[in-house]
C-alpha cells in the first residue's frame, strides 16, 4: 500500500467486504476469494490506484480468478451487472489488461486456504474448529495493515492454532507441529497478530462476514468470543 496516495486500509477492507459479497452472490469457491485478494494486493503494492477505480480493481481481479479457479466463471457482463453498472465492459476488459501486464501474467497463487486444509488433515478436529480457523483466515485478508506479507503457510498455521486453543483443546498438538514446519517467533507472532485482529473485529463494520459465518452452515462461529490472551506456545 506505500505506493496508494489515494485509498487506505479501510477502504481496501470495504473492498474486501463486497468481494465476499460477490463471491456468496454467485457461489464461487473459497479459494476464489483468496486468489482474489492476493491479485489485489500484488497490484496495489505495484500500482497507485484512484479511489474512484478501486472497486474495478478489485471486480476484475475477481474475473481473472474465476478464469483460473472456476469450472463455470461468471462472464464480463455479470460482473458489470454486479456493480451496479459503475463500469462498463470496456472498462472491465481493459483494466484486465492492465492488471495482467502489472502482474507479469504471473497468476498462479498460493492462499491461506492451500495450507489449511492441509495441516488440519493431519490432526483430530470438529467442524467448529475448521470452520473458526476458516473465518480467522478470511478475517486476516481484511486487515491489510497487519497481515499483509504474512506468509500464507504462517496465516493458515496461526488460524488453526487459535481455534484450537478458543475451544480449549491444545493449541499445538504434536501432529500440527510436524506438518507446518513454522519458526517459533514467526509462528508466535502470527499467533498474536491473527488474535488480535480475531478481539477487535467485533468493533469493524464488516457485514458481509459476519453474515456469513452467523449462519448454521458455518456453527455460527462469527459469534464465538475471543479469548482473553493469545495462546503462549513456546516458553
Amino acid at each position: 500500500m506505500r505506493k496508494q496516495r489515494d485509498i487506505n486500509h479501510t477502504m481496501r477492507s470495504i473492498l474486501i467486504d463486497w468481494l465476499i459479497e460477490v463471491t456468496e452472490e454467485y457461489k464461487l469457491t473459497l479459494q476464489t476469494f483468496f486468489v482474489t485478494v492476493g491479485y489485489v494486493d500484488r497490484f496495489l503494492s505495484e500500482m497507485a490506484v484512484q479511489r474512484s477505480k478501486l472497486q474495478l480493481v478489485g471486480v476484475t481481479c475477481m474475473l481473472l480468478a474465476c478464469k483460473y479457479e472456476e469450472i463455470y466463471p461468471p462472464t464480463i457482463d455479470d460482473f458489470v451487472y454486479i456493480t451496479d453498472k459503475t463500469y462498463s465492459r470496456p472498462q472491465v476488459m481493459k483494466m484486465e489488461h492492465v492488471i495482467l501486464k502489472v502482474l507479469r501474467f504471473d497468476m498462479g497463487s498460493c492462499t491461506p486456504l492451500t495450507f489449511l486444509y492441509y495441516f488440519l488433515n493431519a490432526i483430530p478436529h470438529h467442524d467448529d474448529t475448521k470452520w473458526l480457523a476458516q473465518y480467522l483466515c478470511e478475517l486476516s485478508a481484511y486487515d491489510g495493515r497487519r497481515s499483509l506479507g504474512q506468509r500464507p503457510s504462517t496465516t493458515a498455521a496461526a488460524a488453526i492454532v487459535i481455534a484450537l486453543h478458543t475451544f480449549e483443546l491444545h493449541p499445538l498438538p504434536p501432529a500440527l507441529v510436524s506438518v507446518i514446519r513454522q519458526g517459533p517467533e514467526e509462528l508466535q507472532a502470527a499467533v498474536n497478530t491473527l488474535h488480535e485482529i480475531f478481539s477487535v473485529y467485533p468493533n469493524l463494520q464488516h457485514e458481509a462476514i459476519k453474515e456469513k459465518y452467523s449462519t448454521a452452515r458455518f456453527n455460527r462461529v462469527a459469534e464465538v468470543p475471543p479469548t482473553r490472551h493469545a495462546p503462549i506456545l513456546f516458553t
